[in-house]
């Protein structure tokens, strides 16, 4: 309701018409309640996280994140192989 009446101030003199407006379409009220949830939930979400802070170079800040995974993928089947033919 408070994010309504924020709105209807924004309409000088129509804040009567605002506020019945969006009594009217509950569609237009959850247009105001969406962004405040969504607030929220990323508050919520940053209050649980927990940051470290790393040192990177550009270069590995540039890399494709799925190269590493890749690469070890890669060293590993080959490690595989070569414990197969022996």
């Amino acid at each position: 309701m408070r994010a309504m009446r924020a709105e209807a101030m924004r309409y000088p003199g129509q804040e009567q018409k605002v506020l019945e407006f969006f009594r009217k379409n509950p569609q237009a009220a959850d247009s105001l309640r969406a962004p405040l949830f969504e607030e929220k939930v990323v508050d919520h979400v940053l209050g649980q996280a927990q940051v470290t802070e790393q040192t990177v170079t550009p270069e590995e800040l540039a890399r494709d994140p799925a190269a590493p995974a890749a690469a070890e993928a890669a060293t590993a089947e080959a490690g595989q192989m070569a414990g197969a033919e022996g």
